[in-house]
Formats: structure tokens, C-alpha cells, sequence
């Protein structure tokens, strides 16, 4: 909205379970009148098989298409170029949902969700869409 862009929801893609269904989605996606100019993983299994489908589409990182995945796991920032990503306590929510559903099969009352942060780790995988 800050940016003066439309609010696209079909450019949200889920049942992004596997390489076949990711490549399918990437497909589509590309056969828009006006492609994405970027691409969010929501996690890194379906961020390693974004990354494959924009390389075999002969796209550049982000020359060519930015990309922003969550979870900061080692692996992303030693990858040609360093992907920037939303830094998330998965092990704090992890446990967190653990317990609530613990708790709640044990008929216990679970409380209030617990607010957890969220960090965005700025790399090398952003930047303006070309024109």
C-alpha cells in the first residue's frame, strides 16, 4: 500500500507441498501478463525448491527476481547471494504448540497465545524490480 501497488491475493500460492506442486505454481505465476517481481518462501523446504525453479527458469537473485524466505537456518547465508529472511524463534513456538497441545488434550485451559518476534535479516536477495 506504501508503495502505491494494489493488493494482489492471487498472487498467494499455497499447497506448496512438494517440487511437482512448486513448479507448477512457479509456472503459473510466469505465465502472468505481469510476472512477480519477487517471491516470499514460507519456510526453507519450499524456499530450496523455489530457488531450483527460478534457476532452471534461467533467473537471477535478484537481478532478475528478489527473494525473501522464512527462518534463518545456516544455510542462508552462505548461498550465492545470501538470501535476506524473517528471523522467527521456531524453537520457542515449536514448544509453545507442544504444550497448548498437551494442555488442551489434557482438558487444561492453555492461556492467552504468546507474542513472538519476528526479525527481518537483510541480505543480498532484494532488490528494486527492474522496468
Amino acid at each position: 500500500a506504501a508503495a502505491g501497488r494494489d493488493y494482489d491475493t492471487s498472487l498467494i500460492q499455497a499447497n506448496a507441498g512438494d517440487d511437482a506442486q512448486i513448479a507448477r505454481i512457479v509456472e503459473s505465476l510466469w505465465q502472468r501478463a505481469a510476472p512477480p517481481t519477487a517471491i516470499i518462501a514460507s519456510d526453507s523446504l519450499v524456499a530450496m525448491s523455489l530457488l531450483r525453479a527460478v534457476a532452471q527458469r534461467g533467473l537471477r537473485i535478484p537481478q532478475d527476481i528478489s527473494f525473501i524466505m522464512y527462518d534463518n537456518f545456516p544455510w542462508s547465508e552462505i548461498v550465492a547471494p545470501p538470501l535476506t529472511v524473517v528471523a522467527q524463534p521456531v524453537y520457542e513456538m515449536g514448544r509453545e504448540a507442544a504444550r497448548r497441545l498437551i494442555a488442551d488434550i489434557r482438558g487444561e485451559r492453555v492461556g492467552p497465545l504468546p507474542a513472538f518476534g519476528a526479525e527481518l535479516i537483510l541480505r543480498h536477495s532484494i532488490a528494486a524490480p527492474a522496468q
